[in-house]
């Protein structure tokens, strides 16, 4: 049994169709329903808003290297403690974003990072487990004020750079004073196709106008 060029084209088109309706479905159905923090946005701009965050509760670690590298090590460390790597052997729910925030500097002089999870709002202090990994700690942040820019696409760390560097030098003209380093979150797993791709830049506001 033979197939016409024609028949073939239109297969290998349906099948294509087929699995990038597959890929969007993945996309979609790897953050329904996941928990993220509560805000109230206080003022909203054209390219930006201001938020209200009541206090959270974080997982977190500190790991060396770049942006990408530190974000994948960090990202199975505290993964690594919400599945069970804690004094209960508990599993927690899985939250979004994952947070990546610039540190001082890493043990060999060169770049680290701070990579949290925001940990169910259901939780307090005193109803979570001890991290197994001594490199895991879990964290109260307070309420505080965030400047929120969002975009979407493939995180690429020059790009990154750029728009953190961008988005500080807006605020500090619109009259806000930025508190600490800026935080990149990202709301998708790494095989989300690139226009689902939800990200925004934090920076939190140690003065408003």
């Amino acid at each position: 049994m033979t197939f016409s060029r024609p028949r073939i084209i239109v297969a290998f088109l349906l099948a294509v169709a087929l699995g990038f309706g597959l890929w969007c479905l993945y996309g979609y159905l790897a953050i329904a329903g996941i928990e993220s923090p509560a805000y109230i946005v206080a003022v909203e701009y054209d390219d930006y808003e201001i938020r209200e965050y009541g206090p959270t509760i974080v997982a977190t670690t500190t790991v060396d290297g770049n942006l990408d590298g530190a974000t994948v090590a960090g990202f199975k460390k505290v993964a690594g403690y919400i599945f069970g790597e804690n004094t209960l052997g508990q599993n927690i729910a899985m939250t979004a974003p994952v947070t990546t925030e610039q540190a001082h500097s890493g043990t060999d002089g060169g770049s680290a990072y701070a990579i949290s999870f925001v940990l169910p709002s259901e939780y307090g202090m005193e109803d979570l487990p001890l991290p197994s990994d001594a490199m895991v700690r879990v964290e109260s942040v307070p309420a505080r004020t965030l400047a929120v820019y969002s975009f979407s696409g493939v995180v690429d760390e020059l790009d990154v750079a750029g728009k953190m560097a961008d988005f500080e030098s807006e605020l500090e003209k619109a009259g806000y004073t930025v508190s600490g380093e800026l935080t990149l979150a990202q709301y998708n797993p790494p095989y989300t196709p690139w226009f689902m791709r939800h990200n925004e830049i934090w920076a939190e506001l140690l003065l408003t106008r």
